[in-house]
């Protein structure tokens, strides 16, 4: 199977195959593929920039990879401590994002929810970047418990919309419709304005290839069936 998605693959010849297979390592070769072993890869990988920085990061603060809790859009995240966690943001973060952030959860920790939500508590210069400490919340991964047998998923997903639904209730900290922070955040003064922008700005993203597509027809007949949000 892997010899055939690399046989299938357009430039074989950036793919780097990882295995201690001979009998694959001869295939994939021959359609071009490079071949690493398994202590090579992970030699490799451990030296990219990003994970150097973490490990000069980490030691700062008396930790190692090991903290990792777990990575996503924004940052990676480890522990600290049984109640503190250290987010390292992603190359290119604005320190304007990371207070922006700090101010929208200081705002939806102000309301009178029924759960922990996460509490910033210092924003921390590093050799010129920013990382951010928080209190660690008390809880489990939900995919994690999805995969464990006798999980009553129902309630899982219940429990899930139960803690939407408390959200929406929260007061938006802003009197016009988008994004709250980041670098391409759109701000309209009605959900449609919002709505032609955002797609406005992915087609121009995608380059030239949805130059024909009108996005403020395409969000009429997207949004002719729904009302105005307040």
């Amino acid at each position: 199977e892997i010899a055939g998605v690399v046989s299938r693959h357009p430039e074989p010849s950036s793919l780097v195959v990882v295995t201690s297979d001979r009998a694959l390592r001869a295939r994939v070769e021959r359609h071009g593929a490079t071949v690493a072993g398994p202590r090579r890869f992970i030699a490799t990988v451990a030296d990219i920039p990003e994970r150097r920085w973490d490990r000069e990061v980490l030691a700062r603060f008396g930790a190692d990879e090991s903290a990792l809790l777990g990575r996503g859009g924004e940052a990676r995240v480890f522990a600290l401590a049984d109640d503190r966690v250290l987010r390292i943001p992603h190359a290119g973060t604005a320190a304007d994002a990371l207070d922006a952030r700090r101010s929208l959860l200081d705002h939806v920790r102000s309301a009178p929810l029924p759960f922990e939500v996460p509490e910033v508590l210092d924003h921390i210069e590093v050799d010129g970047s920013v990382v951010v400490v928080e209190r660690r919340l008390p809880g489990h991964d939900a995919l994690e418990l999805l995969a464990e047998p006798g999980t009553d998923r129902e309630a899982l997903v219940r429990s899930h919309l139960d803690a939407a639904a408390a959200i929406s209730m929260v007061e938006a900290p802003a009197s016009w419709f988008g994004e709250i922070y980041g670098d391409h955040a759109v701000h309209e003064p009605s959900f449609r304005g919002w709505a032609a922008a955002r797609l406005r700005s992915s087609l121009v993203a995608a380059g030239g290839r949805h130059e024909d597509v009108d996005p403020d027809a395409l969000t009429e007949d997207l949004l002719t069936a729904l009302d105005e949000p307040e």
